[in-house]
């Protein structure tokens, strides 16, 4: 066999596919870092006269005791997706639960703003999350 020849069973790894995995992971991280900032979840307070807007982070207990658990749960499925991004990196398999919790975690990440937790760091969480998403899709279908 010569070595210019490609053979039909065997491809080569594109660019793309060799840059998804790092720059999916990368945005899990940035939106982790995000995450722990205490600026992610707003919430509304009132004294009857005045309404008083405070902010959270995502792993702050103060939404969970006021019945807003989805930043919470936002959080977690975003470190379950961390983790299977750097076990997909280091065995180069395929994660299969992956596009499932970005999913999930896009869906909290929107419900958790009907409680009136709307900010600017929730909405570029929710971003780089789709990012995500969308990146691991086009990983999947380059397969």
């Amino acid at each position: 066999m010569k070595k210019g020849i490609d053979l039909p069973g065997k491809r080569k790894p594109s660019m793309m596919k060799k840059i998804i995995l790092p720059l999916s992971t990368l945005n899990m991280i940035a939106s982790l870092i995000l995450m722990s900032l205490p600026y992610g979840v707003a919430m509304n307070f009132s004294d009857g006269v005045q309404i008083f807007t405070s902010y959270y982070s995502y792993f702050s207990m103060m939404p969970i005791g006021y019945a807003n658990w989805f930043p919470m749960l936002t959080a977690v499925l975003s470190i379950i997706v961390l983790v299977q991004l750097i076990v997909q990196l280091k065995n180069k398999s395929i994660v299969k639960p992956v596009p499932v919790c970005l999913a999930i975690a896009i869906i909290t990440s929107l419900t958790s703003w009907l409680f009136g937790s709307f900010t600017i760091i929730g909405l570029i969480i929710l971003l780089l999350h789709a990012a995500a998403l969308v990146m691991q899709i086009v990983y999947k279908k380059t397969l």
